[in-house]
């Protein structure tokens, strides 16, 4: 059974909005928001990213060439955004983590994706705004196989 685009990101959502601290209005798919929730003393609440990319055929082929399985992988990226690095980004970013990891989808397993990591994780990015405080950002590349 053949599982769409829609069904995946709609599940993985779902994972992350399940995360206590987090709402639907604090998890997003592609893009942020020019208007972020905000706390009232005006600063940013965390909130997630999950950045969709279109799955690939996996790459299981007999030796004649011939594809073995018809199975897909779906690379995707999450982005944990905070203004208190400490306190808010990692453990949320904890929580995500734990939320994805393994998650169930169809006929496969959500798993980190460490062979594609690129460029410095650490919480020492910043993303700056003029009318908001400076946020700080962590990227987690995940893949899914389903068959």
């Amino acid at each position: 059974m053949t599982i769409t685009m829609r069904q995946v990101y709609q599940t993985i959502e779902d994972a992350v909005v399940g995360i206590p601290e987090l709402s639907a209005a604090q998890v997003h798919h592609g893009n942020v928001p020019d208007a972020l929730p905000t706390y009232s003393n005006g600063q940013v609440m965390p909130y997630v990213v999950i950045w969709p990319r279109v799955p690939v055929p996996t790459d299981d082929m007999a030796l004649s060439g011939v594809q073995l399985r018809d199975g897909l992988a779906f690379p995707f990226q999450t982005t944990c955004v905070a203004t208190d690095l400490l306190n808010q980004l990692m453990p949320m970013t904890d929580a995500v983590a734990a939320a994805l990891t393994g998650l169930q989808i169809g006929a496969g397993n959500v798993y980190h994706d460490s062979e594609n990591v690129t460029g410095g994780l650490g919480g020492g990015e910043y993303l700056q705004d003029p009318d908001l405080p400076d946020r700080y950002f962590v990227p987690l590349r995940w893949y899914l196989e389903t068959q």
